[in-house]
């Protein structure tokens, strides 16, 4: 009987029925027979003679026969798998049939499948460190590592070819049990963005600003001067919203003044831990946008409106209608509803600024890396063609997989044209049918489906187009780059301390709200930062602050230490 985690025992107590998933594997348990008669090895894995009818190491596609494989996957941006154009094309280049089992809820339905004592063969879906710890202490998904060796050709060139990807992929037992997925989007990886309403700045004759007095400035002039023209009070200099991508200002406004990210937490290039929100440049800046508050500058609704209530005061049906001046976001398709026929707004409407300069000189921007890295895609102890199953996954990693998933079909999708990329290089991909049409044309899995590499030259590799979603994105993020600095926080932090790791996210928990409704309540007044800075600062001590970055930097020391050895 397989041991039973604290953690997997929660699971199973949160669950009042345990659904049996359709399309898992329904011999997982059996006992089952090599070619010769005998049983196969300890994990349930085909022998080599039943791999398609091949040997594991001549395991070439097509199989010579055809075999099924049980595939749980989150379906996002699949309308149908069974009806898919590239399923049909991956059965033919395969010679593997897949049943599926989809979840829209890949969260519950995980746990639900973790939880049962059947499997599929493969679970094609992003998994945390602690849902792949919860996996492999169980028994439920077989290591790696051998399987990469022999049949992983393409993974294993890309763990080569990045270092970092093998320290992230190893789990605390020293093996390997998942893939890996990467997004080498820039704008994902310095979101805290602003951007600003061109059409104004060119009717008032302004300058895009540089500094915080010249944000101040051009804000102002937004309010003042009547930028749309129709004798009304009725323009929003700033406004943004708390839920939106990148569209919290505090990092935006407050990095001037103090380095700081999404929750506070960063690494000097000593390993030393600091938290921003405690510190006197950090207050600054929550006095800045408090003073930009009191002169009527930051809208009130930034702090409790939700996307739609921002979208809807961004998209309006004529320019020259416009009422929001600046806008904080990762990126203009995070306010900006582009291909409606309701809204005259595009993404080019507003342009992206560069990170104002502080008091003190400061500008600066957090960046958490070079590439954006999760872990990805596991092959089960249920699953009896392993090898295969290996091999299926590890396609994708290469060009030709991540091209076919991007793009489509040559010359049915795409065409290679002698016509600049976004990067400037030549030839370049050239859309016949966008990345959307690809998607409800049920002709593509999506990049979000099965295991990715990406790269420069794939994710900048198409066309560019003037004003275009790839092209607005990478403007953006080029924009950034100079004056970006690394939080040097891990993207994978492995932990097998159940007891710890939950006290740190209760940690988290309680001290990311108090500080979230703290920086709030000083800049709308609600808490007077000059009077109330010390019991802020003694509330966080006593709600266990020194505990819980002592064990956030053990944690994180502990993964960057694992990656100098």
């Amino acid at each position: 009987m397989k041991r039973i985690t604290k953690t997997l025992a929660r699971f199973i107590c949160l669950t009042l029925a345990i659904a049996m998933l359709a399309g898992c594997s329904n011999n997982s348990k059996q006992s089952q027979k090599s070619s010769d008669g005998t049983n196969k090895n300890a994990s349930g894995h085909a022998s080599s003679e039943e791999s398609g009818n091949q040997k594991n190491d001549e395991i070439q596609f097509p199989l010579k026969k055809p075999i099924k494989l049980n595939v749980f996957s989150y379906a996002e941006n699949v309308i149908e798998f069974e009806t898919n154009e590239m399923t049909k094309w991956y059965e033919e280049k395969t010679n593997v049939k897949v049943d599926w089992t989809t979840t829209k809820d890949v969260n519950t339905d995980l746990n639900l499948s973790f939880a049962s004592d059947k499997y599929p063969d493969i679970y094609l879906v992003r998994f945390t460190p602690e849902q792949v710890t919860l996996a492999y202490q169980n028994g439920i998904i077989t290591p790696l590592n051998d399987l990469i060796d022999q049949y992983g050709e393409n993974a294993m060139i890309r763990i080569q070819e990045n270092p970092d990807f093998k320290n992230y992929l190893t789990a605390p037992d020293g093996n390997i049990y998942s893939l890996f997925y990467t997004d080498y989007g820039q704008h994902n990886l310095s979101p805290d963005k602003m951007f600003v309403y061109q059409k104004w700045i060119d009717s008032l004759g302004l300058d895009l600003p540089k500094t915080t007095e010249d944000f101040k400035k051009m804000l102002i002039a937004f309010r003042n001067d009547d930028p749309n023209g129709n004798n009304k009070k009725d323009e929003i200099p700033f406004t943004s919203s708390m839920s939106t991508w990148g569209g919290d200002p505090f990092s935006y406004f407050i990095n001037p003044f103090e380095y700081t990210t999404t929750n506070g937490i960063y690494l000097d290039d000593n390993k030393a831990l600091h938290f921003a929100p405690i510190k006197d440049g950090y207050k600054k800046g929550l006095k800045y946008m408090k003073d930009l508050y009191d002169n009527g500058l930051i809208a009130e609704e930034t702090f409790i409106q939700d996307d739609t209530q921002l979208n809807s005061l961004v998209n309006v049906g004529n320019p020259d209608e416009a009422t929001v001046g600046a806008v904080s976001a990762a990126w203009q398709g995070a306010f900006i509803t582009s291909n409606s026929k309701d809204s005259a707004i595009r993404y080019e409407d507003y342009t992206p600024i560069e990170p104002l300069e502080g008091p003190t000189g400061l500008r600066q921007t957090p960046r958490s890396g070079d590439m954006f890295f999760q872990l990805a895609d596991a092959i089960t102890t249920s699953c009896p063609y392993p090898e295969v199953a290996m091999k299926w996954l590890d396609f994708w990693l290469s060009d030709e997989g991540a091209y076919q998933n991007y793009f489509g079909v040559e010359n049915e999708d795409y065409n290679m044209v002698e016509e600049p990329s976004i990067l400037g290089k030549t030839p370049s991909v050239k859309r016949l049918r966008s990345e959307s049409e690809l998607i409800t044309s049920n002709r593509i899995w999506s990049v979000h489906t099965v295991p990715k590499y990406d790269s420069e030259d794939i994710r900048y590799g198409t066309t560019s187009v003037p004003g275009s979603q790839d092209d607005i994105l990478y403007e953006a993020a080029k924009l950034y780059e100079p004056f970006s600095v690394y939080t040097n926080i891990p993207q994978i932090v492995w932990n097998t301390d159940e007891d710890k790791t939950e006290q740190i996210s209760n940690l988290a928990s309680a001290i990311d709200d108090y500080v979230k409704t703290s920086k709030v309540a000083f800049v709308l007044g609600t808490k007077n930062i000059d009077t109330e800075w010390d019991s802020y600062l003694e509330d966080l001590k006593s709600m266990g602050l020194d505990t819980y970055l002592q064990l956030r930097a053990e944690q994180y020391n502990a993964t960057l230490e694992k990656s100098d050895k």
